[in-house]
């Protein structure tokens, strides 16, 4: 009866692929790589939070003109503006660990004008590096792809290169 179930994914992964980080270190930590997906999933969530907070603020008398509640209500931005932040700085940290970029590089936004094109084209249009780099694991489970080695036969201990023609020469 203790025989392994051949149909049972490995632990730890979801059809073949590693298993990603779990929603609470994906939106707080600043360790380790974050997809396109998650990055605009997590963006995604953010706008929710600031409907939520404004609808919550509605609920609670902070846009009346003649309460005295609405002081108390603005108090939920405060909250809401740390979580906001902290949320969006992690996740764009990952997003830069998954270019192969340091987590500074996310400061490209404090230039004027080109700064925030610039991070929006590399955090959210392109892919991320393939295979492992210095900051993880791919997120996607991919593996880099390696180059052929040449291999040496009995007859001719060092792989030769094809000889080069004159006409190839940057020299001719």
């Amino acid at each position: 009866m203790d025989a392994q179930n051949p149909y049972q994914s490995t632990p730890g992964t979801l059809e073949g692929k590693p298993a990603g980080p779990g929603l609470v270190e994906l939106l707080f930590s600043f360790k380790g790589r974050a997809t396109r997906t998650q990055y605009w999933l997590a963006h995604l969530a953010l706008v929710g939070l600031l409907i939520g907070t404004i609808a919550l603020m509605g609920l609670a008398g902070a846009f009346a003109k003649d309460s005295d509640k609405g002081d108390y209500a603005l108090l939920l931005l405060i909250p809401a503006g740390i979580a906001y932040f902290w949320i969006n700085l992690a996740v764009s940290v990952k997003r830069c660990h998954d270019r192969g970029k340091s987590g500074a590089f996310v400061l490209i936004n404090l230039i004027p004008y080109i700064g925030g094109f610039w991070f929006f084209i590399e955090a959210g249009c392109l892919d991320g590096n393939v295979g492992p780099n210095e900051y993880g694991p791919d997120p996607k489970g991919r593996t880099a792809p390696q180059a052929p080695v040449p291999v040496a036969s009995p007859d001719e201990p060092f792989p030769s290169r094809p000889a080069a023609s004159v006409k190839d020469s940057p020299y001719s």
